[in-house]
């Protein structure tokens, strides 16, 4: 399951209302239709939560499996002038007007393991 939030909402930390798979059945309670997630402060896109027991029951009973979320925070495409003035401010006030590319390795290529195999 995927839920999108807003960039302010995962810099700043918030809860959000998550649909459960009981929503998709007439004769569940209201109660367990939705469950609140806890979205912590900092939490960067493609974070997963582990919503433990709210999955598909399991085939032999003995309980249901656990209900994954996965959160994608979304970056704001159109900002008013002022909104654009108070991102331009808070970037200066975090020192991240030029920011420093920084590359991550992804470890080795496909040459590189194939080398290893050789030596």
């Amino acid at each position: 399951m995927v839920v999108k939030l807003p960039m302010t909402a995962a810099a700043l930390g918030t809860t959000v209302d998550v649909t459960t798979l009981e929503a998709e059945w007439p004769d569940s309670a209201e109660e367990d239709r939705k469950v609140a997630v806890e979205v912590p402060a900092g939490t960067q896109s493609g974070t997963r939560i582990i919503l433990k027991g709210r999955g598909v029951p399991r085939l032999r009973g003995g309980g249901r499996g656990d209900l994954g979320v996965t959160l994608l925070v979304q970056t704001p495409t159109k900002l008013d002038e002022r909104q654009r003035e108070l991102l331009h401010q808070l970037a200066e006030e975090r020192d991240e007007s030029r920011p420093e590319a920084i590359t991550a390795k992804g470890g080795k290529g496909v040459f590189g393991k194939i080398s290893e195999w050789f030596s």
